[in-house]
Formats: structure tokens, C-alpha cells, sequence
């Protein structure tokens, strides 16, 4: 799979920045530094060697019999499974809590913090493990954990989302904001604290995992769902890069996907709210040189209509009936051989927009007949 790449996608500089020293567009992150976080635990004295490796054992002993419960929860979801992984990895978070405060610097913190955070993620404590794998990111983690780490901290945000979003504090936008003003545009809307958490934490996984290493295939979905949550509150001249991206990478060949045919649309409503009338040809004409398939069968617009295959034909016609338009209005103001020249060329443009639309305008068809 093609790899993401697009500037507006990386971390900012407050994130800590990825893997790959990528950075994201400050203006598609607002700072969280005011959020809501769990409290720093109070000192703690270093842990003697014993101490360390009889908490290093109950911890582990904990961790296990959690992960055994949890497999069961899974497999024959059995509530009082569920109740008991939950409960158990609630007490091993609190023992790796204590070794990490105990002993920070051992050579295996970096496996504590993760185990730590993972504890906090399945005992439903999704907050805390938001905070938890942020933290014990930025301090380092082994590069066995990185991708589970990252992918559990973009699932804890999707968790507080839903949940915010269940209680009625949050209303998630599905659409961009309707255009205002001459020539329109659409607003740009601040992006709720959660949002803006969530938006981090795919950008770091974007920026962190490499595509060998994606082996559930988050990388262009959360590719997808950053850029199409910036074009859903206004922030176009972001969401175009990244959108972008996404339709160029997932148009055709053996990464084709859905995913890219959403991507194609949000970029064609921009353009279409805008009156880019050469950017909605440029999508048009796309299609084509990629032959793009967005991994289905070939467009029929009798049964999809919004195919952005059948969407681009009516675009095309569109424009060459906005140019001959154009070239009546020159033929109305012309004189002699002038008039005529640009009265031919508004019937030729006419005609040639009845072969490219599906059902062409009775205007278009009107004009281009008595030519």
C-alpha cells in the first residue's frame, strides 16, 4: 500500500513529532493543552531491586490472567469474563503504575509503559489511557509495542468521542458548513476538544507507522477520516492536500478502495462551492488517465448515478454549457463576421455538451438545435 506522506497529515511540533519527523498543519490542531488529564501521582521512593522484581512478577501474573479472562470475553462473550478482565487489568495498571513510579529508569520501562497503558485501555478507562499512551509515547516505547500503542491511543479518543457524542455534549458533524457570501465559501469551525485529540492521534499513527508495519490497514482509513473530519468543519484549504492524497493513492491498481471515491466527492463539492470550474474539470479528466475503479465494478449510471465517473460526464457538460453561454453573450454584443464566429462556436460548444451529459438540459439541447 501506497504511503501517506502529505504534510498536513504529520504532528505538530506540540504533538512531539513521529517516527519519521513528519509534521502536521498547525491550523488542523487546536491546542488541548487545557483538557481534562489524569493527575500526576504524588513522588515515589525508588524501589530496591526486590521490590522490582516481585511487582515485576505480580504485575505480569496479573496481566495475564486479565488477558486470559479478555479471551474468553471474546469468544464466548460471557459477561462475567468480560467483568473479571476488566477488573484485573484495573489492578495490574495500578502495579505497573508503581513500577514505572519506582523505578523510571529500569531497563525495561519501556515494555512497563506499554503494558501500563494497554491495562488502562481494556479496563474501559479510555481517558486515562488516552493519557497514558500520549505520555508514554512522548518518553519512549519499545519499537515491539509502537504500532499497538498508537493504534490503542487513536481507539481511546474514538471511545471518548462516541461516548461525549452518547451524552449529548458533543454533536459530530457529518456535513461541511453551508457556503455564505459572494463569491461562497464555507466557514471554518472550531474543532471540539475531543475532535481535536482524535485528529492528533490518527496524524501520529500516520506519521509513526510505516506501511509494512500496518498490518490492519488503519493507515489510509485514518488517513481518510482526518482529512474528511477537516473538510466536515470548513478547514478546506487543509482538507484539499490531504483528500487529494487519499483519491490519488486509492483511485486504482491493487490499492483501489471506497475510500477513495469519498475522498473524489469531498474534493468535487469543494471545487463545486467554490466555481472552480478548471478543478472540476482536472477531477474529471483524472478519472480517466488513473482509470480509476475505486476497487468496483465499472460505473453504470442508470442504477449509480452518483458514480464519479457519471458525476464527472455531467461536469464536463456543465462547463461547455457555461462557456457557450459565454461565447452567445459575445455573439449578442458582436458585429458581422465577429457575431458569427462566436455564434459558431456557442452551437459547437452546445452540441459537444449533448454527447458528454446523461440527460442534457432542454436549455442546452434548445441552443444547440437551432444552430
Amino acid at each position: 500500500m501506497r504511503r501517506y506522506t502529505l504534510a498536513l497529515l504529520l504532528l505538530s511540533p506540540a504533538c512531539g513529532g513521529g517516527a519519521n519527523g513528519q509534521q502536521i498543519d498547525p491550523a488542523s490542531v487546536v491546542d488541548t493543552s487545557g483538557a481534562e488529564s489524569e493527575p500526576a501521582p504524588p513522588p515515589a521512593r525508588r524501589l530496591s531491586d526486590d521490590e522490582v522484581a516481585e511487582a515485576r512478577t505480580q504485575a505480569l501474573s496479573t496481566h495475564t490472567q486479565a488477558g486470559q479472562a479478555y479471551a474468553r470475553c471474546l469468544a464466548d462473550q460471557q459477561m462475567n469474563d468480560c467483568v473479571r478482565a476488566q477488573g484485573l487489568y484495573g489492578v495490574a495498571a495500578d502495579t505497573w503504575s508503581a513500577l514505572l513510579r519506582g523505578r523510571p529508569d529500569d531497563t525495561d520501562a519501556p515494555e512497563w509503559r506499554f503494558m501500563h497503558a494497554q491495562a488502562l485501555f481494556r479496563a474501559d478507562h479510555f481517558s486515562q489511557a488516552a493519557d497514558a499512551f500520549e505520555r508514554h509515547l512522548d518518553e519512549g516505547l519499545s519499537t515491539d509495542w509502537l504500532v499497538q500503542a498508537l493504534w490503542m491511543l487513536v481507539s481511546s479518543n474514538e471511545h471518548l468521542v462516541a461516548s461525549a457524542a452518547q451524552r449529548g455534549d458533543l454533536e459530530r458533524r457529518t456535513q461541511a458548513p453551508d457556503p455564505v457570501g459572494q463569491p461562497p465559501s464555507v466557514p471554518a469551525l472550531d474543532l471540539p476538544a475531543p475532535i481535536v485529540r482524535l485528529q492528533a492521534a490518527r496524524a501520529r499513527y500516520v506519521a509513526g507507522v510505516e506501511a509494512a508495519q500496518d498490518f490492519d490497514d488503519h493507515l489510509r482509513s485514518y488517513a481518510l477520516d482526518h482529512a474528511l473530519t477537516l473538510f466536515r468543519y470548513g478547514h478546506w484549504d487543509q482538507a484539499e492536500a490531504e483528500l487529494t492524497a487519499v483519491f490519488e493513492a486509492g483511485c486504482a491498481g491493487e490499492t483501489a478502495w471506497e475510500g477513495a471515491r469519498r475522498a473524489w466527492l469531498a474534493l468535487r463539492q469543494i471545487a463545486s462551492v467554490r466555481g472552480q470550474l478548471d478543478a472540476l474539470a482536472a477531477l474529471g479528466e483524472a478519472l480517466a488517465e488513473r482509470s480509476c475503479s475505486f476497487g468496483g465494478e465499472p460505473a453504470d449510471c442508470a442504477t449509480d448515478p452518483q458514480h464519479p465517473t457519471c458525476l464527472a460526464r455531467t461536469d464536463a457538460a456543465r462547463i461547455r454549457q457555461v462557456g457557450g453561454q459565454r461565447f452567445m453573450q459575445r455573439a449578442q454584443h458582436g458585429q458581422g463576421e465577429e457575431r458569427t464566429r462566436w455564434a459558431t462556436r456557442a452551437g459547437e460548444t452546445f452540441l459537444a455538451s449533448l454527447e458528454t451529459e446523461p440527460a442534457p438540459s432542454p436549455f442546452a439541447r434548445a441552443l444547440a438545435l437551432a444552430h
